[in-house]
């Protein structure tokens, strides 16, 4: 695993915000995940990508999900990207894949429509 610590860094480009996340995600990634998300609100979509190395945990994902389903639930596109095969099953195993289309790479969730 890289850096353990979590990280949320956010850029704007076209309507798209996308939320860079790394490090360990569990519950104390509220912290650095609440404003990063805050931040993406404004725009019409938003990307979700873990860095390569980055983790989540059960609590993580719960943070996850509180912090994007009411942005979702306002119209706002949501989008997350892992690249580990283990973490997107993982998504698709709890049901976050039910709520939020995750993908393999950043390029195919901007292509997607």
């Amino acid at each position: 695993m890289g850096d353990p610590n979590p990280t949320a860094t956010v850029t704007v480009h076209d309507g798209v915000a996308r939320v860079d996340v790394g490090g360990y995600i569990s519950d104390t990634g509220a912290e650095v995940l609440a404003p990063a998300v805050a931040a993406a609100a404004a725009e019409a979509r938003i990307v979700v990508a873990f860095a390569v190395g980055s983790m989540i945990n059960s609590a993580g994902i719960a943070v996850l999900l509180d912090l994007l389903l009411p942005l979702r639930d306002t119209g706002i596109d949501i989008r997350i990207v892992h690249p580990s095969a283990h973490f997107r099953r993982v998504f698709a195993i709890v049901g976050l894949a039910a709520w939020v289309p995750v993908y393999e790479s950043l390029d195919s969730a901007l292509a997607a429509p």
